[in-house]
């Protein structure tokens, strides 16, 4: 039988005798030591997390790094693909309502006949944004064409540069060009003499295209946060290779773009055009420096 002994000394209100030994209640973790434990825990839990999304993004780089060219080229392509149809859409939206039972000679012929009739309506009630826009897409064009030239697969075209020769034919191309062209026919006409063409060519090929050379040069150095000493060098250097290029080129088209067989709203258009092959080069002179790189 067990018999409860109070021992010697008594007891207090944590202890219990048994047999005349004295035992103590298992003491409750005090509330600070809970609060220690449950801290602890969760830091554990959050430095066992960390280390997994270090490892995880850890073993993303390294793909990253092997997979590099062709997550570029899926890039780039989607960017190209979608502003090509992006582009198409605009196209053969003018006749999209009223398409219905053409054939595909016929949907072709009428949307390029509409779209030129909306180009001249455009280029009549809102010339300045409409020129500007031409540049752009003519400069963007001719930018991915010099860099296809330079032997650049789909993973490697710079879509930055690309967009900075596109800045550079919205903002300064189309609409000084515009302002240029509606001058010189107004001051260099001379009453509709034969030789009018021959000096307007002369013109542009000269100080006119040394200033739009070069203000181009600028703007492009300029998005890419180029110095300002930086600019003048590249200025100073790539001047007269531009210049004394487009003498190669453009003298010949500006006796058609200058004469009466284009007319005065439609001059620009038939510039851009032309402009494709000439950004083609120009781009390449241009950012030959990035090419070294």
């Amino acid at each position: 039988m067990l018999r409860l002994v109070k021992p010697q000394g008594g007891l207090n209100k944590k202890q219990f005798a048994v047999g005349g030994a004295a035992y103590s209640f298992p003491s409750r973790p005090s509330r600070i030591s809970r609060a220690s434990q449950t801290t602890a825990s969760l830091r554990t839990f959050a430095d066992s997390l960390r280390s997994l999304a270090n490892s995880k993004h850890q073993e993303l780089t390294i793909w990253a790094d092997n997979n590099k060219t062709n997550i570029s080229a899926v890039a780039n392509g989607t960017v190209i693909s979608l502003a090509l149809a992006g582009g198409l859409y605009k196209a053969v939206e003018v006749d999209l309502d009223v398409s219905q039972g053409w054939t595909l000679m016929e949907f072709v012929v009428r949307t390029a006949r509409d779209d030129f009739v909306l180009y001249q309506h455009l280029a009549a009630t809102d010339p300045v944004l409409t020129k500007a826009c031409t540049s752009g897409v003519s400069y963007v064009l001719g930018d991915l064409l010099a860099q296809a030239y330079q032997g650049r697969s789909l993973s490697g075209v710079d879509l930055a540069r690309t967009a900075r020769s596109g800045v550079a034919g919205f903002c300064i191309h189309g609409p000084f060009v515009h302002f240029w062209i509606q001058w010189a026919e107004a001051n260099l006409a001379f009453g509709g003499a034969w030789y009018s063409t021959l000096v307007k060519m002369a013109v542009d090929q000269t100080v006119w295209s040394l200033f739009l050379n070069s203000l181009y040069t600028m703007a492009i150095l300029a998005i890419q946060g180029r110095r300002p000493q930086q600019i003048r060098e590249e200025v100073d250097a790539t001047w007269w290779a531009a210049l004394s290029t487009g003498w190669r080129f453009w003298p010949f088209v500006h006796m058609v773009t200058f004469s009466s067989f284009v007319a005065p709203e439609l001059k620009l258009l038939f510039i851009d055009v032309m402009e494709i092959a000439w950004v083609t080069i120009l781009a390449t002179i241009v950012n030959r420096e990035d090419e070294r790189r």
